[in-house]
C-alpha cells in the first residue's frame, strides 16, 4: 500500500496503534471523532481486505449515514480516490474491501445475518437502544473484529454509557475527544464554542465538553449565567466584597462583585479561593482582590474571631446578618438580576454557579423550594457581599439611591 500522510490529532493515536474489541470515542462537538474514525477505517481497509459495517440506530436513507463523510475524504485524497470506488449504496476498494451502511432499528434480522464484519462503526451511539446493542454485539463475531462507537453522551442511562464508561471494561478503549484537543478545528467552531461558554454554561458543557445533558429546571441559575468581561465604568456601579470562611476541607472564598443598577446586572469580577487557609494566611488571600482594602467586606458571621482578626489587620469588614430562610432569600435575590456575569478568570465561581441545584422531589424529580448544600463557597460569598442591598429592597428603600455610592466607598450603607 502506498504511504498516506494524514494529520491526526494526537488524542486518537491509541486507536490507530492498538485498537481494542470495543473502542468508545466520546466528547462534544468539534473533537474530530467521526473524521478520525473515518480515516482509521479507510486506512485499515487499504492495508488488507476488510468488510466494514457503518451503522446507527435509525437510517432511513444512505444520506443519514457516514457515507458522505467517507466519500468526501476519498474524493479529496489522490491516493484514496484511485483505490476506492464510490457506489450508490456502498464503497468498494480495489483489494475487495467493502463499506456497507445499515440502520439497526428497522433491520434487526438483516443485521443478524451480516457475516464477516471486521470493523463495525456505530455512529451517534447515544441513540442506540439496548435491544439494538444486544443484537449487534454477537453479530460482530469474526476473530479479531472490533466495534467503534462515536457519540456525545446524553444520559447516564444510555447503554453505551452504562456498558463501557461506568464499567470500564478491560477489552475496551476510551477516548474523550474535545474541541480543545483538535488543532485543526475551524475558527468558526471555536467562535461558536466561545459564544456558548459565555452565554450558556450548561449547554456548553454538553455540546462542547461531551458531559451528560442535565435536567435544566433543577439548576438555580440556568438562565442567568454569562461568562464574559463587563465594562461597568460608566454606570455608577456599587462595588462590594464578600467572604465565606472554610471549615476543615471546605474552601475560603473571597469575591469582588459589582452591581449595575441601571441594567440590573450583577458582575462577579474577581475571586480568591483557597483550601485549608490558616488565619494568618487570610490577609494575603484577601489582598489578591483589587481594591479590597478600600471597600466594605461582608463576611460569614460564623467566625467572629476571624472577622475581628481581619479588622485588626486593617480590613473594613463586618459580619453578615443571618436569619430564617436567609440562604433561600439570598439566592432568590441573586436570581432577581437580569444577568449574572462572571469574569472568565473566576473559575470557581463559574463552576459553582453553573452547577448549583435545587433539591429534587424524590418521587417526581421536580425541583423543591430549597437548594442543595455543598460546593457553594463563592455563591455564599456573593450573597454576603450584597445582603445589605437585598434588605433595602425588602424594606422598600429606593435602590436607585444607591447609584450615589461609588466604588471607593468604605462606609456601611444605612439599613
Amino acid at each position: 500500500m502506498p504511504d498516506i500522510k494524514i494529520n491526526i490529532p494526537k488524542i486518537f493515536l491509541p486507536l490507530f496503534r492498538k485498537p481494542q474489541r470495543y473502542n468508545i470515542l466520546y466528547g462534544g462537538r468539534g473533537g474530530g471523532k467521526s473524521w478520525a474514525v473515518a480515516i482509521f477505517c479507510l486506512v485499515k481497509a487499504m492495508e488488507g481486505r476488510k468488510r466494514i459495517l457503518c451503522t446507527r440506530e435509525i437510517q432511513r436513507t444512505i444520506k443519514d449515514s457516514v457515507y458522505k463523510l467517507l466519500s468526501d475524504i476519498i474524493q479529496t485524497n489522490d491516493i484514496m480516490s484511485k483505490f476506492y470506488t464510490i457506489k450508490n449504496d456502498s464503497i468498494i476498494g480495489i483489494n475487495g474491501s467493502e463499506f456497507i451502511f445499515k440502520g439497526l432499528r428497522h433491520n434487526p434480522q438483516e443485521i443478524k445475518s451480516t457475516e464477516g464484519i471486521d470493523i463495525c462503526w456505530v455512529e451517534e451511539a447515544q441513540s442506540i437502544s439496548k435491544q439494538s446493542h444486544d443484537i449487534l454485539t454477537p453479530t460482530i463475531r469474526k476473530p479479531g473484529s472490533i466495534i467503534i462507537y462515536t457519540y456525545n453522551p446524553y444520559s447516564k442511562k444510555d447503554v453505551i454509557y452504562t456498558e463501557f464508561i461506568e464499567k470500564q471494561r478491560d477489552n475496551s478503549l476510551l477516548i474523550q475527544a474535545l474541541y480543545k484537543d483538535n488543532p485543526y478545528l475551524p475558527d468558526v467552531l471555536k467562535e461558536e464554542a466561545e459564544y456558548d461558554f459565555k452565554n450558556d454554561c450548561l449547554l456548553y458543557k454538553h455540546k462542547w465538553l461531551g458531559e451528560i445533558l442535565q435536567q435544566s429546571n433543577l439548576y438555580v441559575f440556568r438562565d442567568k449565567i454569562y461568562v464574559d468581561e463587563y465594562d461597568y465604568t460608566n454606570n455608577s456601579p456599587i462595588i462590594r466584597y464578600g467572604a465565606d470562611w472554610g471549615f476543615s476541607a471546605d474552601a475560603t472564598a473571597v469575591v469582588k462583585v459589582v452591581v449595575d443598577i441601571d441594567n440590573n446586572i450583577l458582575y462577579i469580577e474577581q475571586e480568591a479561593y483557597a483550601l485549608h487557609c490558616d488565619i494568618d494566611k487570610l490577609p494575603v488571600l484577601f489582598s489578591e482582590i483589587e481594591g479590597i482594602h478600600k471597600g466594605l467586606i461582608i463576611a460569614d458571621s460564623s467566625r467572629p474571631d476571624t472577622i475581628a482578626y481581619m479588622r485588626n489587620k486593617g480590613f473594613n469588614i463586618r459580619a453578615s446578618i443571618k436569619g430564617a430562610k436567609s440562604v433561600y432569600d439570598g439566592i432568590m435575590f441573586l436570581r432577581s438580576f437580569e444577568k449574572i456575569i462572571i469574569h472568565p478568570n473566576c473559575k470557581n465561581a463559574i463552576e459553582e454557579f453553573t452547577n448549583y441545584k435545587y433539591k429534587a422531589d424524590k418521587i417526581t424529580g421536580e425541583p423543591l423550594n430549597d437548594v442543595q448544600d455543598g460546593n457553594d463557597h463563592t455563591i455564599d460569598a456573593t450573597r454576603y457581599a450584597i445582603e445589605d442591598l437585598m434588605r433595602m429592597t425588602k424594606t422598600n428603600v429606593n435602590i436607585r439611591a444607591l447609584q450615589k455610592v461609588r466604588r471607593s466607598e468604605t462606609q456601611q450603607l444605612p439599613i
